[in-house]
């Protein structure tokens, strides 16, 4: 799964590269990744971690599987019912919930990786925009995040429940992703900003402040 997504990202990469003036910096950064990175041995380690509802042993045999089948080309809906079949025990939602899920923050933490590896702290916020978007996550749109500073989106949108804070990707179901600023030139100014747990409109000035 790490390897599927790594390879995803990094073509994604390559054409914000080509874009920005840190071109360079990110040319380097992908042309000096290898597979014994220890950053990215480390994910695949937590991934065990991250299905807390089933016993260690029975994760490590998710994980494994999940790694084997997106190496393998298959979408996240086929390995939903490879796990289920592999589990019986194991509802299709739950089994949908875990590949989905690990899937996407897989994803978001090797973003995250590379942009803290560069120097780049803040992304803005994104999501799919379509009907199934959460409202919590429809408020989020388009707002700039610090990665040190994750939000609470349902706190934020004013709802009862929490999960916390987090960033985009990184909570159960979420297609949210997180669109690295390489250069605030390219941002329309002013823009909305998650600052000292509040969503504000920043003009460049204010903002570089903050940076």
């Amino acid at each position: 799964m790490i390897t599927m997504t790594r390879k995803d990202t990094g073509k994604s990469w390559r054409q914000a590269a080509q874009k920005s003036s840190h071109g360079r910096k990110i040319f380097e950064l992908l042309k000096n990744e290898t597979d014994n990175d220890k950053t990215f041995q480390s994910l695949l380690d937590r991934n065990v971690h991250y299905i807390k509802s089933a016993p260690i042993d029975m994760a490590e045999r998710m994980v494994k599987h999940v790694s084997s089948a997106q190496i393998a080309g298959r979408r996240p809906e086929e390995i939903a019912d490879e796990l289920k079949k592999l589990f019986p025990h194991m509802t299709k939602a739950k089994a949908q919930l875990i590949a989905r899920t690990e899937s996407a923050k897989a994803s978001s933490e090797l973003v995250q990786s590379r942009a803290e590896r560069l120097g780049f702290n803040w992304y803005i916020w994104s999501s799919v925009q379509d009907q199934r978007v959460r409202s919590s996550h429809k408020h989020m749109q388009g707002v700039l995040v610090n990665y040190n500073d994750p939000p609470d989106p349902e706190k934020l949108a004013g709802e009862k429940k929490s999960y916390g804070h987090y960033n985009a990707g990184e909570i159960f179901n979420c297609r949210c992703f997180a669109s690295v600023v390489f250069d605030i030139n390219e941002i329309s100014w002013p823009h909305k900003v998650y600052y000292n747990n509040k969503i504000v409109m920043m003009t460049k000035a204010e903002f570089k402040r903050i940076m």
